[in-house]
């Protein structure tokens, strides 16, 4: 696939997610914004302020040479450290959980960032060892300290939901290493054992299992009250929906519709064919992607694009599993397209490193050529 259509492929799904995200945050969002805020507009006009900062952000990122990322690796995992520090001391605490710095009548999800800072920090050491030919535990260990420090900070957060996507995508960007299928496999058993006291120990976690295999055992599919009006909603909008801005749930049948639930909405109001467009569109988005990382001749580029693609893929399909009834309820937004600034801000700035990797292949083409 030529450099072009693959810029052009991911501009139109941008523009795809941007639409969905504008009127279905806003059909999802008003009767809340209305109760709370006296407002309709209030959270579409947020949505549509952050999207238009993100697209600023990322056209800027685009022209940064991502080269400058691996020589400033070190600052950036500190940053992203720091944050995560900073949230736990400062942070606000909602639903029980310290996940937020508020910065005037804004609030920043430190853990966002930190992903992202993690994913630049990661690919380096991993181009590194590559370059190096190191193999297995010399790869294991120094990747497991830099792990263990983020995901022991944002555990203390109680943010089990990012922990999944971050470390289930560490575990895939580890798979494409020098690394034994035996060690592979050793270290997925251990994350999955860790994982397991700590959903045990947590009330609220536990909670959450035991409502989803007690909706299994009851009505054939996982979740509690949240998740039953999910699936009767996406179930209402049949095959071509109730229309846009004609769905029920959002009149206070099912709380967080414009983050949590979004893609609820989307199926109730835009049928199955507005949500099989959206998955078609996250599918297409994904082997983009992939064939970047693919034919990139740079192990950072290769990387990093593998580990931002695979981020996204596994939020949205966590987002939409929960959505749909096939997984305990994470707290996960749908990427690009459920309400929150510090979401798609720092997706599109991760984007804005993905064309520049795209931009250093063009020039170094065209060099060739």
């Amino acid at each position: 696939m030529e450099i072009w259509r693959k810029k052009i492929g991911l501009l139109i799904i941008m523009l795809i997610f941007t639409a969905y995200s504008i009127i279905f945050v806003y059909s999802s969002s008003f009767p809340t914004a209305i109760r709370t805020y006296h407002n309709p507009y209030r959270f579409i006009l947020m949505q549509v302020i952050w999207y238009a900062i993100s697209y600023v952000a990322f056209f800027f990122v685009s022209g940064i040479d991502y080269k400058k990322y691996i020589t400033k690796r070190n600052t950036i995992y500190l940053l992203g450290f720091i944050l995560l520090v900073a949230v736990l001391v400062v942070g606000k605490r909602v639903n029980g959980s310290r996940r937020w710095i508020g910065i005037g009548p804004l609030t920043f999800a430190p853990a966002e960032f930190a992903k992202l800072c993690f994913i630049v920090y990661f690919s380096t050491m991993l181009a590194k060892f590559k370059k190096m030919g190191t193999k297995n535990l010399a790869i294991l260990f120094p990747a497991f300290i830099v792990a263990v420090i983020y995901i022991g900070l944002i555990f203390l957060e109680k943010d089990f939901g990012t922990i999944a996507v971050l470390g289930g995508t560490i575990l895939i960007m580890l798979f494409f290493t020098n690394i034994q299928i035996k060690y592979f496999v050793g270290i997925v058993i251990l994350a999955i054992g860790a994982s397991i006291p700590a959903i045990v120990l947590s009330a609220h976690r536990i909670s959450r299992v035991i409502s989803f295999f007690e909706g299994v055992k009851n009505n054939g599919v996982g979740g509690g009250y949240q998740v039953q009006q999910s699936i009767i909603g996406i179930g209402h909008g049949g095959l071509f929906g109730l229309g846009i801005g004609n769905g029920i749930q959002k009149y206070y049948y099912l709380p967080e519709l414009h983050t949590d639930f979004i893609f609820s909405v989307i199926g109730e109001e835009g049928g199955y064919v507005l949500a099989l467009i959206l998955i078609i569109a996250f599918i297409v988005f994904f082997y983009i992607g992939i064939k970047i990382a693919l034919d990139s001749k740079d192990w950072f580029a290769k990387y990093f694009v593998s580990g931002y693609f695979v981020m996204v893929i596994l939020q949205a399909l966590m987002n939409m599993m929960v959505a749909t009834g096939m997984m305990p309820a994470t707290g996960r937004p749908l990427p690009f397209i459920s309400y929150g600034g510090t979401s798609v801000f720092i997706l599109f700035l991760g984007l804005g490193i993905v064309f520049n990797i795209l931009k250093q292949e063009e020039k170094r083409e065209a060099i060739k050529s």
